[in-house]
């Protein structure tokens, strides 16, 4: 029990400071590599330390690094390459080829795979086999059997070749890549050991990696704590904002009209709750001020009041004022309309009399323009009949 709480504290804290892994993503990768390399409960956080610290000092990640380490620990492990020693040929890869972690993983358990087959006497593909990996090798001055005759551990082996890498010639270079890598990957074990002094300094940041888990989870904490801090402190300020005792007493007036309005309404239609949706909804849409729905509402409680019966004496004789009003403007439109005929007529025969007056009588032109002065008041007349009857058909 207390080993499974333990990885999952360990597992939490490298999906915190992960870029992109989740803390499921994270079980597995870590899952994966603590299994292939048989890991005790007193280094399970050192493993994550080692990725944690090759990420913060090259140009791949943690999630890279495990991502790849999930291909290749358990074959890593069996031919002697130790996680130190795995995570920083890895780092190195990534940084010089920056293939993805995917494809770095698999080169390197391919390449591995070959050194576990020659353990097991068994002849390559390409027809390489124990004497002939021994002979290639040992033309370079590195030996891959102990003094009992079995293979040595593939991570000192690798040593060897990358300190002798600068002495050999090209041609060497390449004959050794293929006989360890084979044809398909000695593309990658030329870029390895091309760059084999970057993979020294990553190698000196695996074994100083003590502790780095927990330092970036520290940060991580802070980083999450003053970003909760900052996102607390913006809330409250727009909750002061926009809930002072002014804007409160406000927002609670508003709605309480509208309340107020909406029950009158309810209580003036008689319960013809299905009209309600569609009042509210025409009435809303038009007016923008709480002032202008709450008079607007006030003004529909009372017409549908007297409609229904409900309204009080008030309510009636304020209809009953709006009806006598109408008639007041008709008769109004009607004066005015007797006052323009009798004006314009008038207005018209002041003018043929003075016509007429003038020595006797008018020339043909005085007498057109007198004619078009009587059509032009014959249709102000005509207007005015029109506009009287709008008003009689608004009456009825």
């Amino acid at each position: 029990m207390a080993l499974a709480m333990e990885k999952a504290t360990i597992t939490m804290k490298a999906a915190n400071i992960s870029f992109s892994s989740s803390a499921k993503d994270m079980s597995e990768y870590l899952t994966a590599i603590w299994n292939s390399y048989q890991v005790g409960a007193d280094e399970l956080e050192r493993y994550v330390d080692i990725m944690a610290n090759l990420g913060a000092h090259t140009a791949t990640s943690m999630e890279e690094i495990s991502t790849a380490l999930r291909k290749v620990a358990a074959t890593a492990n069996n031919v002697g390459v130790d996680m130190e020693q795995m995570s920083s040929i890895i780092a190195t890869s990534a940084s010089v080829t920056r293939q993805s972690a995917e494809i770095i993983g698999t080169a390197w358990n391919t390449i591995l795979s070959r050194i576990g087959g020659l353990k097991l006497g068994e002849t390559l593909e390409d027809g390489v086999d124990l004497n002939k990996y021994s002979k290639a090798l040992a033309s370079v001055g590195v030996q891959v059997l102990d003094a009992s005759g079995n293979l040595r551990d593939m991570g000192s082996v690798i040593d060897e070749i990358g300190e002798k890498w600068g002495t050999m010639s090209k041609a060497q270079q390449s004959a050794l890549a293929q006989t360890i890598g084979g044809t398909r990957q000695y593309t990658q074990m030329m870029a390895f050991f091309d760059n084999y002094d970057t993979y020294e300094v990553n190698l000196k940041f695996a074994e100083d990696s003590e502790g780095t888990l927990q330092k970036q989870q520290d940060i991580w904490a802070e980083s999450a704590e003053a970003a909760a801090g900052r996102v607390k402190n913006a809330w409250q300020n727009i909750y002061s904002s926009l809930l002072d005792d002014k804007g409160l007493v406000q927002m609670t007036n508003v709605f309480a009209d509208l309340i107020n309005g909406i029950g009158g309404v309810i209580d003036a239609m008689g319960g013809l709750i299905p009209v309600i949706g569609l009042v509210a909804s025409a009435f809303l849409s038009k007016l923008g001020q709480s002032g202008q729905v709450s008079q607007s509402l006030e003004k529909l409680k009372d017409n549908f009041a007297v409609i229904t019966g409900k309204g009080s004496t008030a309510q009636s004789r304020l209809l009953n004022d709006s009806a006598t009003r109408q008639e007041q403007l008709s008769k109004q439109s009607t004066d005015l309309y007797t006052k323009n005929m009798y004006t314009g007529n008038a207005e018209y025969a002041r003018a043929k009399a003075t016509m007429v007056s003038r020595k006797g009588g008018m020339t043909e032109a005085q007498a057109a323009k007198l004619d078009r002065t009587k059509e032009m008041y014959d249709m102000q007349n005509q207007e005015l009949a029109n506009e009287k009857a709008k008003w009689d058909a608004a009456k009825k």
